[in-house]
């Protein structure tokens, strides 16, 4: 669709929210859904990465979503695979003014090892008593 757009905008703005329980599939390590998410990054990568407005948004939500994979994929070769996109893209998503404030601390963090990430995901789920 936004390919076959003459003009496409985008905002920071939360506008809707949505409930998040602990136990339903959003957290929980399904390869399957993990495996769907790759393809949908790799596609939307190909398809718009060519487009100037689009490179610094969809960079921090590509990088958002590798943090996802590597948090909760078991599959070595996939943490791997997200570890090595997260570092290559976190020079370049530092740079946008616009990313979240969660997106810029998970990337100062990382600097210091995904582990870290990982192991602070944890302890503040623990703390919010997820």
């Amino acid at each position: 669709i936004i390919l076959k757009s003459d003009n496409v905008t985008y905002t920071n703005k939360q506008l809707y929210y949505y409930y998040q329980r602990k136990t339903s599939i959003l957290h929980s390590g399904n390869e399957k859904k993990i495996e769907d998410l790759i393809i949908t990054i790799e596609e939307l990568n190909k398809n718009l990465n060519t487009i100037e407005k689009l490179k610094e948004p969809l960079n921090a939500r590509i990088i958002n979503a590798f943090f996802y994979v590597h948090r909760l994929t078991k599959n070595r070769t996939r943490k791997k695979e997200s570890a090595i996109q997260i570092k290559r893209l976190r020079k370049e998503v530092k740079k946008d003014k616009n990313i979240s404030l969660k997106t810029k601390i998970g990337i100062g963090i990382s600097y210091f090892g995904l582990w870290l990430v990982d192991y602070i995901y944890i302890l503040k789920a623990k703390l919010k008593g997820e």
